[in-house]
Order: structure tokens, then C-alpha cells, then sequence
């Protein structure tokens, strides 16, 4: 007979122990056997339904082991993922945060790429951004998505020449010692104009064609009635505003609208979005920097990691140097106020012609943690002035311009290099030394200067996302144009006799001080310090020190040189970076 799994042979003994009475009862041995087999039988059926139903609840624990397994299985493989996908997700925040040092301020804030499902990034000094694809500052309405942008800034300086001006230095105007005290006392002063406000609009209008629209705007403007003793009542400044149409399959765009020239350095293609801003706090930038910000049309094709873009720009021209006296019944025309929505109080050039640009850029990986951004760049100028003499009139033409170039080279998360250069003849507009295109020539036509810019210099990530150490170095050097009787630009027979007393001009006393820039450069380092960091934004702090030199061309009296040691600092709140 077989036994069922877990029915032991005892039990069966004690189930014909059981039965044993009922034999004894019986009338004969064969009713006796035949009682016993059928008590067996039965015994046998219960055994066949204990054994069966011990089967079916094995074979359910067991699936259910399995199927248990298997989940935990699935859940230690979904976890893995999402770690790796995570982990990913953070160097790459950690990576944007780093870069996000290096752009303009002001810009619409962190852009970060559409995130893996499940990752949720934690950028360095901070609590974790929200879930989104989207940056700081970023909604939709309609087809429509807005980004805001900017910061609040108070920034103080200090300069050891007093140029009576804001945050923004003017590097070509360092007083000398004389005709006035002002380059024999400092100036300190504290203001808000830095502050920027931006928004950026984009959409979609059809399958890889895109619109986007951009503006921004500072305080550094002071109206006529602007004054700093009571309410420092300053004006909105321009900065930026263009409208960009993109179509991606081609990689190709155009601008129209007010934006960074072509000229400007830039640190990866020719995205109007990546230009390059030394991360300093003077608004003027750095000597030897070379950009505009003026209204332009622009197109931009890309082949693969090769960019190609042209660009017109609005022209305008300045002027240095003196014109002698023109000949009786002679008048040189060269600028006249401005109206119809210029200033009045300001005098704007005769322009015939667009200022052309022709840029050229590439991106490169040379290495594993290094990449490295070139481009080159030519440029042309026109400059007119209207000479009338006896009744009669001419317009003369003068051409202008040069060539440039610079690169941009990130060495991991620690280190970024930036070098520039500008060369060529009335191209002083385009650096922020701002020396002069042109002087003029004895018969009252234009003569383009001589004149080479640039700058070199890196910024530290001393701790990636949170503290930048930088440096640079920067000059601006222009050539002389004259002819006798003291006219043109770095003439020697100018005078010079006021540039070196204080009291000149109280006194009257040699109070001319004709003082041509013959070059400009500087050195200057400081830190930008991220101090906290998270959802909110971030709130920064920084430092600067400026040790600007100017140098004129000898006169009468002498070569005048200036010296400016300039301390800046600010504070600021960047909500949507």
C-alpha cells in the first residue's frame, strides 16, 4: 500500500487498532477480512485526498515563491536603473552648473536638457530642484514657452582717479594729473544700475522650425533730470532685443534686432545665447575686449561642428584727434545732433554704409575632458564726411577694418581659457577702450588709425559651482596720424602743458592738455562666490581689482601717463539661476 507524503505508518496502526473490536464481533473470519479490507479502502481514499491536497498547496507555495522572486527581481533591476539613470542625470547637472558660470549674466538662467524618467538631480550647494524640464523661471501659455531671466545687484568701487562715473569705467579717459584735480583724488560710490531684467519667448511653428524672441534691459542710463542726491532716479538702458528664427534640420537661423555683435567672442558655435562676457564686475568689461551691442541682421549656418555667419550692423564712427581750421568760406561736415527718437544732446555720424561682418567658427574635443572653441573674423567699415567750399559740396569716403579672432578652451570642471584679438584700421568702436576710427586729414577727409586690442586670460572653478578665481590681462594700442600746424591725432606739436598740474585750469595756466591715448592695458583679478544655492536661485557675491594704465603721445610738455587702481564689489540675487 503507499502512503501519502506526511500520513506516517502509525497512523495506520492506529487505524486498525481502531477496527479490531468490530472483528471480534463478527460471525466469521471472511466477514471478519472482508470489514477490514473495506475499512483499508477507505483508509486508502483518505489518504489519496490528504496526499493531493498537501500536493496542490505545495505546488501554490511554491509558484508563489516564484512569483515573489521574480518581483524582486524586477524591483533590484528598476532600481539599478534609475540609480544609473540618476547618477547620470546629476554629473550632467553638475556639468551645466560649472559652465553656468561662464555666460552672461543676466542671460534667461539654466537652461537643463529634458531629464530621464525618475532622475531627480541635486545641484552642488543646494536642496533638489523640482522635477521639470524646464529651467528657473520657465512656463507655458498656449503654444508659447517664457523664461525669465536677470538679477538684483548692489556693487560699490572704489577708484583711486576720480572719473566721476558709475560701475561702468571709462578706460580712454583715466584723468592725468592735470589740468584738474580729478587724477589727484579717488571716488567711491555704491549703486544699483547694474541690475538686468530679461525674458525669452519660443515656440514651435512647424516640425524643426522654431521663433524665439529676446530682450533685456539695466538701469545704467541717466536721464536729464537723473541725479544722485535724494532718489538716484535712473533710467531703463537697452541692452538686447531680437527676434531669432531657427530651423534646426538645416542648423541654420537668423536674427534681426539688437543683440552681441558677430564680433563678439564666442564660447561654443555661433549661438547668439553663448557668447563670452568676462565674468568681472565692471560693466565696461576689460580692456582690449572687443563687442558691441547694437541692432543688426544676421544669418548663421552650421556644417557639422562648423559654423558660418554674416552679419550688418548698424554703422557709427569715433572721432579723435583735431582738424585745423579749414580754409575761409570752407565747413567740414561730420556729425549732427541726434532727433526723431535720438538723443539731442548727443551727435551721431554721417553713415552710408552698414558695418559688414564675415565670422567663421569651429568646436573641437581635442581630449577626453577638454574642449575648445575657435573662430575668426573679418570686418569692414565705411566712414563719410561732407566738405562744402565755394558753393560746392563733396562727400568723401574713407574704408575701414580688420580682422580677428578667438578661442575658448575648457579644461575639465576646473579650468577656462580665453583669448582674443582685434587688428586693423577703424576698428577703435568695437573695443571697450573705445579709441577712436578715425582723425583727419589736412584737407578735411578721414583718416582711419592703426590699431591692434586684445585680451588673455582663465578662470579657476576652485570648487565647481560654488567658487570661481579669475584673471586677465588686456590692452588697446592705436597708431598716430598728423600733419603740420598741429592737426591729426598724436601730433607732436600738440600741447600737453596742463596734463601734469592739478591746478592748471584754476590757475590758467598751460591749462591745455591735448593728451592723444597712444595705449591702454590692464591687469585684473577676482572671485565670484556662489554662497547659496538651490531652488530659490542664487545668491552671489563678488570681488574685483583693476590696475588700469593709460598713455598719451608726447606734446608739448611731455608724454602724459595715468595710472587707475580701481576695488569693485557687489551682491547679487539671481532668482531663476
Amino acid at each position: 500500500m503507499r502512503l501519502g507524503a506526511g500520513i506516517s505508518s502509525a497512523a495506520l496502526v492506529v487505524a486498525v487498532g481502531a477496527a479490531t473490536p468490530a472483528l471480534a464481533q463478527a460471525g466469521s473470519q471472511d466477514a471478519q477480512l472482508q470489514e477490514l479490507r473495506a475499512q483499508i479502502q477507505l483508509l486508502q481514499r483518505r489518504i489519496d485526498q490528504l496526499e493531493a491536497a498537501y500536493k496542490a498547496r505545495q505546488q501554490s507555495t511554491d509558484q508563489a515563491a516564484r512569483d515573489a522572486a521574480a518581483r524582486a527581481r524586477a524591483a533590484q533591476d528598476q532600481a539599478a536603473r534609475a540609480q544609473a539613470r540618476a547618477d547620470a542625470a546629476q554629473a550632467k547637472v553638475q556639468e551645466l552648473e560649472a559652465a553656468n558660470q561662464q555666460r552672461p549674466a543676466g542671460a534667461p538662467g539654466l537652461v537643463y536638457p529634458p531629464l530621464p524618467p525618475g532622475a531627480s538631480p541635486e545641484p552642488v550647494g543646494g536642496p533638489p530642484k523640482p522635477k521639470s524640464d524646464k529651467p528657473n523661471g520657465s512656463f507655458d501659455l498656449g503654444g508659447v514657452t517664457f523664461t525669465l531671466g536677470g538679477f538684483i545687484e548692489l556693487a560699490g568701487y572704489f577708484r583711486s582717479n576720480n572719473q566721476n562715473r558709475s560701475i561702468a569705467s571709462s578706460f580712454n579717459t583715466i584723468p592725468f594729473l592735470g589740468p584738474t584735480p580729478q587724477g589727484d583724488i579717488g571716488e567711491f560710490g555704491l549703486t544699483a544700475q547694474q541690475s538686468r531684467f530679461s525674458g525669452k519667448a519660443e515656440g514651435m511653428i512647424d516640425d524643426g522650425l522654431r521663433v524665439v524672441g529676446y530682450g533685456e534691459l539695466d538701469l545704467l542710463n541717466g536721464a536729464g533730470s537723473a541725479n544722485s542726491v535724494e532718489t538716484n532716479s535712473y533710467t531703463p538702458r537697452l541692452r538686447q532685443i531680437f527676434t531669432q528664427l531657427e530651423y534646426e534640420p538645416w542648423q541654420a537661423y537668423g536674427l534681426a534686432g539688437q543683440a552681441w555683435s558677430l564680433a563678439t567672442p564666442f564660447r561654443k558655435g555661433l549661438d547668439p545665447f553663448a557668447t563670452w562676457q568676462p565674468p568681472v564686475i565692471d560693466a565696461q568689461y576689460i580692456v582690449g575686449y572687443d563687442f558691441l551691442r547694437v541692432p543688426a541682421l544676421r544669418v548663421v549656418k552650421g556644417f557639422g561642428d562648423v559654423w558660418v555667419g554674416f552679419e550688418a550692423a548698424t554703422p557709427q564712427t569715433a572721432f579723435g584727434g583735431v582738424s585745423n581750421p579749414p580754409p575761409p568760406g570752407t565747413t567740414i561736415f561730420t556729425t549732427y545732433p541726434g532727433g526723431g527718437g535720438l538723443n539731442p544732446q548727443a551727435n551721431y555720424s554721417v553713415n552710408v554704409a552698414p558695418d559688414l561682418l564675415l565670422k567663421v567658427a569651429a568646436d573641437t574635443k581635442p581630449l577626453e575632458d577638454v574642449t575648445a572653441h575657435f573662430e575668426a573674423f573679418g570686418l569692414a567699415r565705411w566712414f563719410t564726411d561732407q566738405i562744402s567750399f565755394g558753393g560746392q559740396s563733396a562727400n568723401l569716403t574713407t574704408f575701414g577694418g580688420g580682422i580677428g579672432g578667438s578661442t575658448y578652451v575648457t579644461l575639465g570642471k576646473w579650468f577656462d581659457i580665453e583669448a582674443s584679438v582685434l587688428y586693423g584700421n577703424g576698428i577703435g568702436r568695437y573695443g571697450a577702450a573705445q579709441l577712436p576710427d578715425v582723425t583727419f586729414n589736412a584737407n578735411g577727409s578721414l583718416q582711419t588709425l592703426n590699431e591692434g586690442m586684445g585680451t588673455v586670460g582663465g578662470v579657476l572653478h576652485a570648487i565647481p559651482g560654488k567658487l570661481d578665481l579669475y584673471g586677465f590681462y588686456g590692452w588697446d594700442w592705436i597708431g598716430n596720424s598728423y600733419y603740420a600746424g598741429g592737426g591729426g591725432y598724436g601730433n607732436p606739436a600738440n600741447s600737453n602743458m596742463g596734463c601734469f598740474n592739478p591746478n592748471a585750469q584754476a590757475q590758467g595756466l598751460g591749462a591745455t592738455c591735448t593728451g592723444n591715448t597712444q595705449w591702454v592695458n590692464e591687469i585684473t583679478a577676482g572671485l565670484n562666490w556662489n554662497v547659496f544655492r538651490g531652488r530659490f536661485g542664487t545668491w552671489r557675491t563678488g570681488f574685483q581689482y583693476s590696475h588700469i594704465a593709460r598713455q598719451a603721445y608726447a606734446g608739448v610738455g611731455g608724454s602724459p601717463w595715468a595710472a587707475d587702481d580701481m576695488f569693485m564689489f557687489n551682491f547679487r540675487y539671481l532668482p531663476f539661476e
